[in-house]
């Protein structure tokens, strides 16, 4: 299957295995005016990504929950250009018991425009126990782990780009080429955890 352009765009991808070797990913996109997207910015911004997570992210995760990998695709081409860094040693979560993966916080990325095309999410997974009470995760938690993504805005500036909403497909059909979208804010709806079968272990689809 191709790849859909989407130009000047980064797509960058979080990967994550429990004890269980249980693996699950979250996405993020990023553009860069101008292009100039080659190899060596992607391993630059992977390299970047991961130092993020391991200062930010990691310490508001379960033990049990390990970062292993980080990819960049340069979305210009297809195929894709790719970059992957490896984490290792893997670097696990700071705090307690992880709930199981199919329970997830969800983060929404807002662009200001309506529709799915211009809306993003995260739903991060590896959330401790200890944070959650009645399906609901602590408030001082959501706002740790809103803050820790707030620090993209930054980081993407740093390098001349911008974090945003990638669409790919519109009414069930590829765009030719997708488009990219700037992120305005990251927000949450509430402190209620969400689940979904997909990422219970051993089960796909």
């Amino acid at each position: 299957m191709a790849d859909i352009v989407v130009p000047d765009t980064i797509w960058t991808t979080l990967g994550f295995s429990d004890l269980e070797n249980t693996l699950s990913q979250n996405n993020l996109y990023f553009h860069r005016e101008g292009g100039g997207i080659d190899h060596t910015f992607l391993l630059a911004w992977a390299v970047t990504i991961r130092t993020w997570a391991i200062a930010h992210l990691m310490p508001l995760l379960s033990f049990q929950q390990r970062l292993t990998n980080i990819g960049a695709f340069g979305m210009s081409t297809d195929p894709y250009t790719t970059a992957f860094v490896v984490v290792f040693p893997f670097v696990a979560g700071s705090m307690d018991e992880e709930l199981p993966l199919n329970c997830g916080f969800r983060l929404e990325f807002e662009t200001g425009i309506a529709g799915r095309s211009f809306q993003g999410n995260n739903t991060v997974c590896g959330l401790p126990r200890s944070v959650v009470s009645l399906s609901q995760v602590d408030a001082g938690w959501a706002d740790s782990l809103l803050a820790a993504y707030n620090e993209l805005f930054s980081l993407a500036a740093d390098a001349g780009m911008e974090w945003v909403v990638a669409s790919r497909h519109t009414a069930g059909a590829p765009r030719s080429p997708g488009i990219a979208t700037p992120i305005t804010e990251v927000r949450y709806e509430d402190y209620t955890i969400d689940s979904w079968r997909q990422r219970l272990p051993n089960r796909h689809g």
